[in-house]
């Protein structure tokens, strides 16, 4: 809650003021192994689809029964789609957009970003990790709040381990509100030692 947040970032920063005194020693500090944006990992990120096959490198994962389609829509950019979903049960990953085959260095940290909305309010998961047994997570599992607007999403990992088959996944299940995606980019590097408007003299650095 924000009461408890403000009091948090308050403690947090008086705490960097101590360890790194200015916003140079904080930036010479948090710069350290940081790369830019390499290039963009994911096949087909604009969503090119192919009439027999869907979305090409793509996988619309439907389990138990659930149901999903993959398709354009007018009113949606260029390189977006909308996943409809037809049946839904209550376990989120019996549907899931997934790309695998992508190669991960532990100790890398990597950034996604992504395009979304629905016509309601609802919650979609977005992941890393095996593409194979036993699936384990490989450093990114969040949740991301999606409204009719059209929102862009940025979210950054550390990869958790080498991997040479490694998948995103888009958790779909639970909800039958259908999700427009589109943009999505999976790239090395992106992490900045202080964001824009961050200063430690404000005491404004963010958790």
């Amino acid at each position: 809650p924000p009461f408890y947040e403000n009091i948090l970032r308050g403690r947090f920063n008086q705490w960097l003021k101590r360890r790194y005194s200015s916003n140079d020693g904080l930036r010479t500090a948090w710069s350290a192994g940081t790369e830019p944006l390499g290039r963009n990992l994911l096949e087909n990120g604009n969503f090119r689809l192919d009439t027999s096959r869907g979305a090409q490198h793509w996988n619309l994962e439907q389990h138990e029964g659930c149901r999903a389609g993959i398709s354009r829509r007018p009113s949606l950019p260029d390189d977006a789609v909308q996943i409809r979903i037809d049946k839904a049960d209550n376990t989120e990953w019996h549907l899931q957009l997934t790309q695998g085959d992508l190669a991960l260095t532990q100790g890398r940290y990597y950034t996604i970003s992504f395009d979304a909305s629905s016509s309601r309010p609802r919650t979609v998961s977005c992941s890393v990790g095996q593409a194979h047994s036993p699936w384990g997570n490989l450093g990114l599992s969040r949740r991301v709040e999606l409204t009719d607007r059209w929102t862009h999403f940025t979210l950054g990992f550390v990869a958790k381990a080498d991997e040479d088959n490694a998948r995103i996944s888009f958790v779909l299940g639970a909800d039958d509100a259908p999700v427009n995606l589109g943009h999505v980019e999976l790239r090395p590097g992106g992490q900045v030692a202080l964001a824009e408007g961050e200063s430690l003299s404000a005491g404004s650095i963010a958790l």
